[in-house]
């Protein structure tokens, strides 16, 4: 019964490591099929999606503070929705618990990012094993003299 399981946890993870879409614009990182996903590959996605988020997150922190600013400026006035809604998240900013929740926040992602990966690298390289050691059989089933070399 935990072959069956570790099978179909494994064809499940595969499956959809196998997608383009899965790896969006990354896709050119994906390893093929018979080649072992290495660490370093994880560490690049989560720089890369690092940036990005870090990048989101300071485009929203700059129209958060830029634009009430830039509004008064003209000497436009802001929805009463919009005003209640600047208030509620400066509240929160004020607030010590919500600084320290999220200053755990970020120094939880890397570990998470990195636990969500595992089961991925386990499928693929599982797989990999695998097709490695069937070319291996193939070529030493020929009966070609020398072997050929092992990448």
């Amino acid at each position: 019964m935990h072959h069956i399981n570790s099978t179909m946890w494994e064809q499940f993870f595969n499956w959809q490591s196998d997608q383009d879409w899965t790896w969006g614009p990354f896709v050119s990182l994906r390893p093929t099929p018979d080649k072992p996903i290495r660490p370093w590959l994880w560490v690049r996605l989560f720089w890369i999606f690092s940036g990005l988020g870090m990048i989101t997150v300071g485009a929203a922190g700059a129209v958060y503070f830029l634009l009430p600013r830039l509004l008064a400026a003209r000497h436009w006035r802001l929805a009463p929705a919009v005003l209640e809604g600047f208030a509620l998240v400066s509240a929160m900013f004020a607030d010590p618990l919500t600084r320290a929740l999220l200053v755990g926040l970020l120094f939880t992602l890397p570990p998470l990012f990195f636990l969500f990966c595992w089961p991925y690298h386990w499928a693929w390289n599982r797989r990999a094993t695998r097709q490695i050691a069937k070319k291996s059989e193939v070529g030493t089933s020929l009966g070609v003299w020398p072997p050929a070399p092992q990448k």
